[in-house]
């Protein structure tokens, strides 16, 4: 018998797994986020466990209380008709890298081990029995994982425009932009002094997506000047925050997010 943890256990494919499961003679407790979700995976014979995914500390709480030998992701965020799926494009995106496993070492899921050793991507994990009192000693510096809440502080301070709150993620010595750069930014005080021209100049951006990777974090930005109404400008750009000890040390522009994910580590 295997005590299998099941996230998403209400979706589409979970609903489904869990019964399989169940009636295999294993042990599962479902993830929900939903109360009114909660009874139907008690009436399929599985523990039900109510835990938002995007809640670290919750989640790790809930995961080692339940000491499962198997994890197994299928989180999403989609509607119940076709025709909204667009409409949760973004939603669904989020809960499918910020709240999975990513190369078996991301974010809530910290310290699993993958069945392929080269570490390939997966949806299931799966890890010797262990205790809730050593789960936090497996997460590895400087993964995704550890990067798992600034990233969450990241989309905050720049939802909000709030660069009193950007600036504590960013290392003394910041670095933005090659030497030849003539707006190169060498210190915290330069970025904060950059991004604040650019929102003064009209520049607005929306982040479409913030991925954690094994090097950084990958910034996806929708941007527009606000400020030229006949003809206003936008572009799509990525931006890569490399993290050394849970602080931005340097930003890295790209045009394309194949070069930004490879550069943040992200597959």
């Amino acid at each position: 018998m295997t005590r299998a943890f099941l996230a998403g256990a209400t979706g589409v494919i979970g609903i489904r797994l869990v019964p399989l499961l169940v009636g295999a003679g294993h042990e599962v407790a479902g993830m929900t986020r939903s109360h009114d979700k909660a009874a139907q995976i008690d009436a399929l014979g599985a523990q039900p466990v109510i835990c938002d995914a995007f809640h670290t500390a919750s989640l790790l709480d809930a995961v080692s209380a339940f000491a499962p030998d198997l994890v197994m992701h299928q989180l999403s965020d989609l509607p119940d008709r076709a025709d909204q799926i667009p409409e949760y494009s973004a939603r669904n995106t989020r809960i499918r890298t910020e709240g999975t496993l990513e190369r078996g070492r991301a974010k809530p899921f910290a310290g699993l081990r993958t069945g392929d050793p080269n570490g390939s991507h997966t949806s299931v994990a799966t890890h010797p029995r262990w205790k809730a009192a050593n789960w936090d000693n497996r997460a590895m510096p400087g993964t995704a994982y550890d990067m798992h809440d600034l990233a969450e502080r990241v989309r905050t301070a720049l939802t909000a425009r709030d660069l009193d709150a950007f600036g504590p993620l960013l290392s003394d010595d910041v670095r933005w932009g090659d030497d030849n750069h003539p707006r190169r930014c060498r210190s915290r005080s330069d970025v904060l002094a950059t991004f604040r021209r650019l929102m003064d100049d009209g520049a607005e951006a929306d982040i479409t997506e913030l991925v954690a990777g094994t090097n950084g974090l990958l910034c996806g930005l929708a941007v527009r000047w606000s400020g030229i109404e006949d003809n206003p400008r936008e572009r799509t750009l990525f931006h890569v925050y490399l993290v050394r000890d849970d602080h931005i040390v340097e930003i890295q522009p790209f045009d394309d997010r194949d070069s930004a994910a490879q550069a943040a580590g992200v597959v």
